[in-house]
């Protein structure tokens, strides 16, 4: 009796309890993947026609962007292609609206095209949102969420937008300081 009573105790009863266990289950395999694999299961998911982008390579080829919930992908494609080939756009959605959470990603075939879209998109408005957009350099997928600080490889790089009448030297008196 104690077996049949807990079968009958863990059985969802209403529609909204149906929909609490659903998410407690798709968080568990959500959780339950390895790093890294959590955006390439939801592409799948959302669209089939997607191809396969290693987000990491070349580095520094991907940028990451703030912008207006209402910003369409064919926007940032437009706005953002001028500074070189798009390998990937993905904007990014609730996962229980669909609705875009203000915040995107573009994949470059080279760093150097991030780069010129850093310096020449960040706090400009593009496409028809009057609100100026925030770009600046993704961080690696495959990079742990905790940095070791005892690594100094892992501390070797540093990636700068200065202004173009920069020099050397006018770049060493800022660090200085």
């Amino acid at each position: 009796i104690n077996s049949e009573m807990a079968f009958y105790n863990s059985v969802p009863t209403t529609e909204q309890q149906l929909g609490q266990q659903y998410q407690q289950q798709q968080m568990q395999q959500y959780y339950q993947q390895p790093l890294g694999a959590h955006s390439q299961s939801q592409q799948s998911t959302m669209d089939t026609s997607r191809k396969q982008v290693n987000h990491d390579v070349p580095p520094f080829s991907r940028v990451f962007i703030v912008c207006s919930k209402s910003m369409r992908e064919e926007e940032v494609r437009e706005a953002f292609s001028v500074f070189g080939n798009i390998e990937d756009v993905w904007m990014v959605k609730d996962r229980m609206t669909k609705e875009n959470k203000g915040i995107c990603y573009v994949k470059y075939d080279k760093a150097s095209s991030a780069a010129l879209a850093i310096e020449n998109l960040d706090a400009k408005m593009i496409g028809s949102d009057p609100k100026p957009i925030k770009v600046m350099i993704a961080s690696s997928k495959n990079s742990s969420i905790k940095a070791d600080f005892n690594d100094e490889s892992s501390r070797t790089r540093l990636f700068v937008v200065i202004p173009k009448e920069y020099n050397e030297k006018d770049l060493q008196v800022k660090f200085e300081q």
